[in-house]
């Protein structure tokens, strides 16, 4: 997951770059507009996860444990971005999708996402360095860390070509398919060798390479019925921000959300 910039936003605040929390105050202050807000997000129920557990990696939290007092903190300061109107209130619908083309339109100054929003900001026009670019992560708090995932190749167990059908996923997942793919469909594949390599030459590797070399990465909590699992921490979540539950009770009953599904 990546974070993403409008830099034409930033210079208008006088800023370069997004380095702390106070540079979303600075840049909140800037904007001109009452539907423009420093930060961008997808709080739709399905979609909160996401950002819940990005939150909770950069207080070096655990997103298993509602019991952590740093858990708790990530939580905290996602609340006070709603509550202090650095962020919209209108995102509890958002998907992705919205909140892309809010981001295209000049509405948030920044944003996390995964890195598929490329090709959405190139087909728009508004990917460059003094427009919407990946950039690195702030301090937030204490870490630098991100939420990695990828799509997954999968046997049908009524596949009857099994031999065949690993032999390719063999292939699709190592070196050589992986450089192909990433060639072909100039996108960034799954393998951190391809990635390294110097002869893939893809918009914004280098900024890809700089969060392999500098950043923790943490996979999507993810489980066996991960549907269910996020709808209902983003249900949770969405009563606690908007002050339908009290702040013990929302902890609570996230432990024993993870507690039922993990």
């Amino acid at each position: 997951m990546m974070f993403w910039v409008n830099q034409e936003l930033l210079k208008q605040a006088g800023l370069d770059e997004i380095k702390n929390t106070g540079d979303f105050d600075i840049l909140q202050k800037s904007l001109k507009n009452p539907d423009q807000y420093a930060y961008g997000d997808a709080w739709e129920n399905t979609h909160v996860y996401n950002s819940l557990s990005q939150f909770v990696n950069f207080w070096g939290g655990d997103y298993f444990d509602w019991t952590d007092p740093k858990t708790k903190d990530a939580a905290r300061y996602m609340k006070s971005m709603l509550d202090e109107k650095n962020t919209s209130p209108a995102q509890f619908v958002d998907q992705y999708e919205q909140m892309e083309e809010k981001f295209i339109r000049g509405k948030y100054g920044c944003v996390f996402m995964y890195t598929s929003a490329l090709g959405t900001f190139l087909d728009a026009d508004v990917y460059g360095k003094n427009k919407i670019h990946m950039a690195p992560l702030p301090v937030l708090h204490k870490k630098k860390a991100t939420n990695i995932a990828t799509w997954q190749y999968v046997l049908n167990n009524a596949s009857e070509n099994k031999d065949a059908a690993v032999r390719f996923l063999q292939y699709a997942a190592g070196y050589e398919g992986s450089t192909e793919y990433a060639k072909i469909m100039k996108s960034y594949p799954a393998r951190v060798d391809v990635i390294e390599n110097e002869d893939i030459d893809l918009e914004g590797i280098d900024m890809i390479r700089k969060y392999l070399r500098e950043y923790t990465l943490n996979a999507r909590p993810l489980c066996e019925n991960s549907m269910g699992a996020v709808s209902d921490m983003g249900k949770l979540f969405q009563g606690y921000v908007l002050g339908q539950c009290e702040e013990d009770s929302f902890f609570e009953q996230a432990q024993n959300c993870i507690n039922t599904y993990y």
